[in-house]
């Protein structure tokens, strides 16, 4: 199993590390999920996607849309929304939302840096 680490990142003062790894990782396989964020250990384990049969460009999207959700789980998590929610039924840590925000990043960046927000 070949991983290796593709980024550091600053998280509201924290590094993570990005690794890429073989969809057959201990941390991925069988989990049904692409990426995972490790709270614990600072790390986001993002599969290299070697078991799909797409083209380069779609294997490249999606890669980035599965960093997004897992960076933005470590911002909530680093925030301390993620354990500080409970009551709401631990909003900060629903997939639903967090892909809301991954999937609407890129646009949401654009109509920022076009109203001249940034």
């Amino acid at each position: 199993m070949e991983s290796k680490t593709i980024a550091l990142v600053k998280v509201l003062g924290t590094e993570y590390e990005i690794i890429s790894a073989d969809p057959e990782h201990s941390d991925l396989h069988g989990s049904g999920h692409d990426g995972v964020c490790d709270y614990l250990t600072h790390k986001i384990l993002i599969s290299n996607l070697s078991d799909w049969d797409e083209t380069a460009g779609r294997k490249a999207e999606y890669t980035r849309e599965i960093l997004r959700h897992e960076i933005i789980h470590a911002f909530l998590f680093e925030s301390g929304l993620g354990y500080n929610t409970e009551k709401a039924r631990h909003w900060a840590m629903n997939e639903e939302m967090v892909d809301f925000f991954a999937l609407q990043f890129p646009k949401i960046m654009k109509a920022m840096k076009k109203a001249g927000a940034l």
